[in-house]
């Protein structure tokens, strides 16, 4: 890495996208060299210049996340390609490489043939330095139209018209689609690594399991319907359903309860003794 690359990386107050026209051309070829333009801050104007001005001064205040919501204003607002590089410093600053990677590429492109040669190299060194932090991810699915997350951002549906690019250390993969259940994976990835997830996803069954255990003998009624006596195991759709237990000489039970997809719940109901009538002695007595 050269000291100009290292300085990027470790200076937080350094801007060199802020003050000169730092532009690289597209990796795959090398722009035609020419004379460096003028500044940004003296090329942009109105609004465009006004929140570049403050995107610079919350740089240099190291509020880096301040700075890339006005360099993007900025760069709304004109259209100039050197505000990709200031946006790639302060992602860089925020440890996001893989968007600062991102930036850089997109920089080269728009920045093509109005570059310098230092411009170019630059630019080349500093992605270079940039695809050693990040992991290549290619996610394949058995179903198209599946949503793909990475941490929980949405980052395209399957199939994938190109490989995903993260930056090193954990992540968490899932995949989801309606009517399908969500397959995830949690992955530790290496800085310049190449990475393939590959996800079969089943079919959502809206249904659960449920276990009722009462008094022997008692009998069971689900909705209205009778399932069996004592015991019973078995799947229902999910929703909310009614227990019922019964048994003579002892009081009746009644339970609402709610089952989910997939889940597996387990209900326990011990009917008590039927004291409601009166004994015989009473009447004997009380005539």
């Amino acid at each position: 890495m050269n000291a100009r690359v290292l300085a990027w990386f470790a200076a937080a107050s350094l801007l060199p996208v802020a003050t000169a026209a730092a532009k690289p051309p597209a990796p795959s070829a090398r722009a035609t060299a020419v004379s460096a333009p003028s500044s940004l801050a003296n090329s942009l104007t109105g609004q465009a210049k006004a929140d570049y001005e403050t995107a610079v001064t919350l740089y240099e205040d190291a509020d880096y996340a301040g700075a890339l919501l006005e360099f993007e204003r900025a760069h709304q607002a004109s259209k100039d390609a050197r505000l990709l590089w200031n946006m790639a410093a302060c992602e860089k600053s925020l440890r996001h490489y893989a968007r600062a990677l991102g930036l850089v590429e997109r920089y080269q492109r728009e920045g093509a043939g109005k570059l310098t040669d230092a411009q170019v190299a630059e630019a080349n060194d500093i992605a270079q330095t940039l695809r050693a932090l990040v992991s290549t991810l290619h996610v394949t699915a058995d179903q198209p139209g599946a949503t793909v997350f990475v941490d929980d951002q949405p980052v395209g549906q399957t199939p994938l018209t190109e490989p995903l690019v993260v930056d090193l250390g954990q992540h968490q993969v899932r995949v989801s689609k309606d009517g399908f259940l969500d397959q995830t994976e949690r992955r530790e990835f290496a800085g310049g690594s190449d990475v393939s997830l590959s996800f079969s996803l089943k079919p959502a069954r809206h249904e659960g399991t449920v276990t009722i255990r009462t008094n022997r003998g008692a009998s069971i009624y689900v909705d209205g319907k009778l399932v069996g006596e004592s015991s019973w195991d078995g799947q229902l759709s999910t929703g909310t359903h009614k227990l019922r237990v019964t048994m003579s000489g002892m009081q009746p039970e009644t339970r609402e309860f709610t089952l989910k997809d997939a889940q597996s719940r387990s209900l326990e109901l011990t009917l008590k003794p039927d004291k409601s009538g009166l004994p015989p002695l009473f009447w004997v007595a009380g005539g």
